[in-house]
């Protein structure tokens, strides 16, 4: 079923303008955010060497990553349709800079817990963020290949976490220490980024706020809305919520399966003392693939 909209002129200007400053900008905020989001993932499956852990905590480990990315999911992306991406942005970020510093000062198993707790659950949220944002900021005729890009480095996250863990560490209280030091700067290095980018135009509109949208296409775009000019009805696809909502589960479950279930807890279970390895290896390898099919989309 097709239904006609009318969407608002300063939105449909900063969705046809070509590549600037800002998106550039904005590909760098939300790459980093993805790779952040895996970097943060892999933590749990690697904390298992910091402390001991009771055996049934140890069982948990193996889930802990996807059931905090699932609340954070469920909870952030109807607070950032209320709060603008913006903002919501400056949430998680807050969010990690907390479980970050808890991270790095843990002594306990219930602290690192705690600080994973919180560090996934941000992840969760930022990375359903993340993908609505580069929608809604990206110019039209960039979007797919933004899309593609900015997902694509998940596998940098993990393999980063990876690698730091592999290497010589005097004891697993270094190791930990540099894992959390290493996400408080790219959290630093991001958040400098993000206060230069505009809010989300698209969400302004949707909340009623034209004329704020009207200032945001001025300041980042450079050009200004003419409230004479006419706007274009365009046909927008009216997919049904349940399709939606089947589709969103099956490839989230194609991601848990493939990357929880058999690279970090079957993989670990029968080799305990290649996790790292594993990770390594399940984040490298699609990058190639993701590169060429984000080529094509250009």
């Amino acid at each position: 079923m097709c239904r006609r909209v009318f969407k608002v002129y300063a939105s449909r200007i900063a969705e046809e303008s070509k590549w600037k400053k800002e998106h550039t900008l904005l590909f760098l905020a939300f790459s980093t955010g993805t790779a952040i989001e895996a970097y943060v993932y892999s933590l749990p499956y690697i904390a298992e060497t910091w402390t001991p852990f009771p055996r049934t905590i140890t069982l948990l480990l193996s889930v802990w990553s996807p059931l905090w990315l699932l609340l954070g999911g469920l909870l952030v992306g109807p607070l950032s349709d209320v709060l603008g991406r913006k903002k919501t942005f400056y949430v998680t970020m807050i969010l990690y800079v907390i479980g970050g510093s808890l991270l790095v000062l843990a002594s306990s198993y219930q602290a690192i817990l705690a600080s994973l707790s919180m560090l996934l659950f941000s992840a969760g949220g930022e990375y359903q963020s993340i993908l609505v944002a580069t929608h809604e900021l990206m110019p039209r005729r960039n979007r797919s290949a933004s899309i593609f890009l900015v997902v694509n480095f998940t596998n940098l996250g993990g393999t980063v976490a990876a690698i730091l863990s592999m290497a010589d560490y005097t004891s697993p209280h270094t190791q930990r220490i540099v894992l959390g030091a290493t996400l408080l700067f790219a959290v630093a290095a991001i958040f400098t980024v993000r206060t230069r980018t505009p809010e989300s135009i698209m969400w302004l509109e949707a909340r009623g706020k034209s004329a704020q949208a009207k200032r945001e296409l001025e300041k980042y775009y450079g050009k200004s809305s003419n409230p004479s000019q006419k706007d274009t009805p365009i046909g927008v696809t009216d997919v049904p919520l349940w399709f939606r909502v089947l589709t969103g589960s099956v490839l989230g479950w194609s991601y848990t399966a493939g990357f929880s279930l058999v690279v970090l807890a079957l993989g670990p279970y029968f080799f305990p003392k290649l996790t790292d390895e594993f990770i390594v290896v399940r984040g490298s390898q699609p990058s190639s693939r993701a590169l060429w099919v984000s080529w094509q989309t250009v």
